[in-house]
């Protein structure tokens, strides 16, 4: 029984040097996909056949397997069939993007979280900040502070305020537009022109500047005042 010959450094060279570029511009089916996931891949004839001699050492492949393989990458036969260990090399490849998009699409989903999260204590420090309750609830009410010097207030539609106003509350889009009967593309289309306005980058910059400017009420004080009555 003739031994199977595995890969090593020996044959390391010569097999990588099959690696050249072969026209698959003729082959509508397996190949042309494979070449055509390379390149979205943005991964380069070489570098995947790198990759290949590395699972093959790695997995103590028979050299004719990965000769097989790297035969299969240049051929232009279009009815070849894709060889059963490259194959599995691919769909492993795959696996492994997936689970990273997977894993980049969780820690974006926790940074917006994290973002919103933020925005939603900034807000709530700053009514803290300008508006003590106990003093609201004896009647007194604490000032906002004046514009800055040459600062002008923005010119704000009445809905883009009762937007603003709702926001300052804490509210959702979603619920935001509940409350008004509105679109929550609507709602954010008012949003977007009250940020353009008010020079803010943000909900929560674009509620402290309407503040600052009057063009909306403290939450704190309307809330304490509703109290009170």
């Amino acid at each position: 029984m003739v031994e199977p010959h595995f890969v090593d450094d020996a044959n390391r060279s010569s097999i990588l040097n099959q690696g050249h570029t072969a026209d698959t511009s003729a082959n509508p089916g397996a190949h042309h996909a494979f070449h055509k996931w390379l390149e979205i891949s943005g991964t380069s004839r070489t570098e995947f056949v790198r990759l290949l001699m590395k699972s093959a050492r790695r997995n103590r492949w028979p050299a004719s397997e990965l000769e097989s393989c790297l035969s299969w990458i240049n051929s232009t036969n279009a009815d070849e069939p894709m060889p059963p260990l490259l194959l599995r090399m691919v769909l492993d490849e795959v696996a492994a993007i997936s689970q990273e998009a997977v894993t980049v699409t969780q820690r974006m989903s926790t940074l917006h979280q994290a973002g919103a999260n933020l925005a939603d204590l900034a807000l709530r420090e700053y009514t803290r900040r300008y508006h003590d309750t106990t003093q609201a609830l004896n009647g007194h009410r604490c000032e906002r502070p004046d514009l800055d010097s040459g600062e002008t207030a923005a010119t704000l539609t009445h809905r883009e305020k009762q937007v603003l106003q709702l926001v300052s509350s804490g509210n959702s889009n979603r619920k935001i537009a509940r409350t008004l009967g509105l679109a929550e593309q609507t709602v954010k289309n008012h949003l977007t022109s009250a940020f353009m306005k008010l020079n803010a980058a943000d909900r929560t910059s674009a509620v402290l500047t309407a503040l600052r400017q009057r063009l909306i009420t403290d939450p704190a004080s309307t809330a304490a005042a509703n109290e009170a009555q």
